[in-house]
């Protein structure tokens, strides 16, 4: 524009005068700055940091290009949280996935469940090397340890590989008729009861197939205790190193006593092993009475002598015979029956002759 005297002195111009409309061919110093807001298309650009100048042509972001809308979009690459910096799910945030610097978390917050929900779910150690948990839709639930199977479910309960070690009490219980334990193998089965744990048993029950089947209730051969049976807390039979004390009233259909052979010429009738015993004379013999249970206990045997020739008999001092004096030995193929009891632990045997000179 042409001016009539002294032209009038430069005027700013800042963002503030620049209106709605074009600037078409006019220098901008290179330091100029314009506010984003004033340039078309850059209204949802930042105002600050990298666009709060523009000093250039703007390249303008796209949405599912560049970044992903509010109203959603798809990721084509990694996305990287720094520790303890958390994806949140949920308008409470619920849910959480974070790592803290030490561990991974997967957090869910609220008042709802954590639910994983797959036609196959497994969890594995990293880059799945081996299995620690498998889950199957109408299958089983397993367990691992090291990479071997240890706890499966099963249609009726649960399938256990090895061995099962309980700090407590393992309670069986049916809803209806019996409940059960079932135990076996190749040569039987056994439990062991110890005290302490450590022990390798001080009792135990056990069905042996080498041992012709037998059920047996025994303690440890270190273990001197008894084995005892009680009725109502009540102890009606109690074994012991030499046999079994029974407390109370026993009845038997049929009762049989152990027979012993004895031999030689200084022949021992041990009352241990059995409580009829006899013997077929060699020669002259004298006889020991060895092992009587304690006294308070009774006892008695039966003695069938078959001479098997003219020999004499001994008797041990202890014997009280009826009438004070000890029967004449039998004849010669002649056979003598003999009783003799005791209750004090053998000091004194009360003796008497049953039968004599029979054939």
């Amino acid at each position: 524009m042409p001016y009539i005297g002294n032209q009038p002195a430069p005027t700013n111009v800042t963002s503030n005068d620049i209106t709605d409309g074009t600037i078409t061919n006019v220098d901008i110093n290179a330091s100029a700055a314009i506010a984003a807001t004033k340039i078309a298309g850059l209204s949802t650009v930042a105002t600050t940091g990298a666009y709060s100048d523009v000093t250039g042509t703007p390249t303008i972001p796209v949405a599912g290009t560049d970044f992903v809308a509010q109203t959603g979009g798809t990721f084509t690459g990694d996305v990287s949280f720094g520790d303890n910096n958390k994806a949140i799910f949920g308008t409470g945030s619920d849910l959480q996935i974070y790592h803290d610097g030490s561990n991974s978390w997967i957090n869910e917050v609220g008042t709802g469940q954590l639910i994983l929900a797959g036609e196959d779910v497994r969890i594995t150690t990293p880059n799945a090397g081996e299995f620690m948990a498998t889950f199957g839709v109408n299958g089983a639930a397993t367990l691992y340890y090291d990479n071997a199977a240890k706890l499966a479910t099963t249609s009726t309960g649960i399938d256990v590989t090895g061995v099962i070690t309980a700090d407590d009490t393992i309670n069986l219980k049916s809803t209806s008729g019996f409940a059960s334990l079932e135990m076996g193998g190749p040569s039987g089965a056994y439990i062991d009861l110890k005290a302490p744990f450590t022990d390798d048993y001080d009792g135990r029950i056990q069905y042996d197939v080498g041992g012709n089947g037998a059920l047996t209730i025994s303690t440890n051969s270190g273990n001197s205790s008894p084995v005892i049976i009680k009725q109502q807390d009540s102890e009606k039979l109690r074994t012991k190193a030499t046999g079994v004390d029974i407390t109370g009233e026993l009845i038997a259909d049929s009762y049989n006593e152990t027979y012993a052979a004895l031999s030689g010429t200084s022949p021992a009738v041990n009352c241990e092993t059995g409580n009829v015993f006899s013997l077929a004379t060699t020669g002259n013999t004298t006889f020991t009475f060895s092992n009587p249970p304690a006294s308070g206990t009774a006892y008695g045997f039966t003695l069938k002598v078959t001479a098997g020739g003219t020999h004499t008999l001994t008797w041990p001092s202890s014997v009280d015979w009826a009438g004070g004096t000890a029967p004449d030995a039998p004849a010669s193929g002649e056979t003598n029956v003999l009783v003799f009891i005791t209750h004090d632990g053998g000091t004194t045997w009360y003796g008497f002759q049953a039968g004599a000179a029979l054939a």
